[in-house]
């Protein structure tokens, strides 16, 4: 004789108030007697929401993205963390664009950088592919040559974002350049100096490269073109108020349009992958020994997500563990990544069959 039991995590949120979709306990509709002592139980299917890679805010800097257009509108961590869990680096990347773009859209100064084709003077972004790469073009095509003296319109990332998405790397300049070489540097801004007045220098890494149109004259929109050196700096200000420097940020002109390039593969080396392995731990099993550790491991089970929505999994061949205890009113279960922390999960509660 065999039988299912469902144990929706959010089912019995008004006894369990402190339930969550990876930390549950369901109250049972009737007591499970089991007079036997051989039965067993094993999981079934389970019915997985959209799972968060955890971002650890300190590789992601302050203030990830801005966007310089009259007016600053800036993206920080803290709104990123905010918005719908991010799943992979292509996730991540949408949801900056989708935040900046509301952040442009609601802007009171938005009919200030209007031409006069009615078309408006800000960076564009758009998905291309690149051999198996997803590229984000960010897109300076519609921007007019006033840049060059008004010292706007870029588009600017933090210093730590950068380094982590390989879009510039660090130089020691006295090992790579001549001191000519590193005046040359100091004069194009490709540096900062730090709190401890030590100038930091950078060069454009494989994670970022200029994309230009036209490299034998003009460039977009007919604009003569810069030394391409001059296309994009580093800048730290000193805020003379507080005494201390702002975060340090990559700062890009639209001089030429950029590819923002190999997202998902960096995001997977600072991150982790999006297929992960998840571990179902439940009290209504006896605990075994792994290793030289005692656990309530019911099943392990790989992780894949493609996407907002469910994810089910049904495992081909069920594997049975004893039952603990042969009276039960509740069942609790916990859903943990292989550090043995809890899973986020967004969307939808998860639907656990044992």
């Amino acid at each position: 004789m065999s039988f299912y039991v469902t144990l929706p995590s959010h089912g019995s949120s008004h006894v369990f108030p402190d339930n969550k979709p990876s930390r549950f306990t369901t109250q049972l509709p009737e007591r499970l007697i089991f007079q036997e002592q051989d039965w067993e139980v094993a999981l079934a299917s389970i019915s997985l929401p959209y799972s968060q890679v955890y971002l650890d805010p300190t590789k992601l800097g302050t203030r990830i993205l801005e966007e310089n257009v009259v007016n600053d509108h800036v993206v920080t961590t803290n709104e990123l963390l905010a918005e719908r869990p991010i799943t992979d680096g292509i996730s991540m990347a949408n949801t900056l664009v989708d935040l900046l773009q509301k952040k442009k859209l609601t802007s009171p100064t938005l009919v200030q950088f209007e031409d006069a084709n009615g078309m408006y003077q800000r960076w564009r972004y758009r998905w291309i592919t690149r051999g198996n790469d997803r590229v984000l073009m960010l897109d300076a095509s519609n921007i007019d040559t006033q840049y060059e003296a008004n010292k706007t319109n870029y588009l600017a990332f933090n210093i730590t974002f950068a380094e982590r998405f390989h879009m510039i790397k660090r130089v020691n300049a006295t090992l790579k350049w001549t001191p000519k070489e590193t005046a040359q540097q100091l004069a194009r801004d490709h540096y900062y100096t730090d709190e401890n007045n030590v100038e930091q220098f950078f060069e454009l890494d494989y994670g970022l490269i200029p994309a230009v149109k036209e490299p034998k004259g003009r460039n977009l929109k007919g604009r003569r073109i810069r030394n391409s050196e001059l296309w994009w700096q580093v800048v730290s200000n000193k805020d003379k108020k507080l005494g201390k420097y702002d975060e340090p940020q990559l700062r890009l002109w639209p001089d030429c349009n950029w590819m923002w390039c190999s997202i998902e593969q960096y995001f997977r080396q600072v991150f982790g992958s999006p297929t992960r392995t998840f571990y179902v731990h439940t009290d209504a099993g006896q605990t075994q020994m792994v290793g030289n550790t005692t656990t309530d491991l019911l099943r392990a089970l790989t992780y894949t997500h493609r996407g907002e929505g469910q994810d089910y999994f049904e495992p081909r061949q069920l594997q049975f563990v004893p039952i603990r205890k042969n009276v039960m009113d509740t069942i609790s279960v916990a859903i943990r990544d292989a550090h043995g922390k809890e899973v986020s999960f967004g969307g939808d509660q998860p639907v656990l069959s044992p």
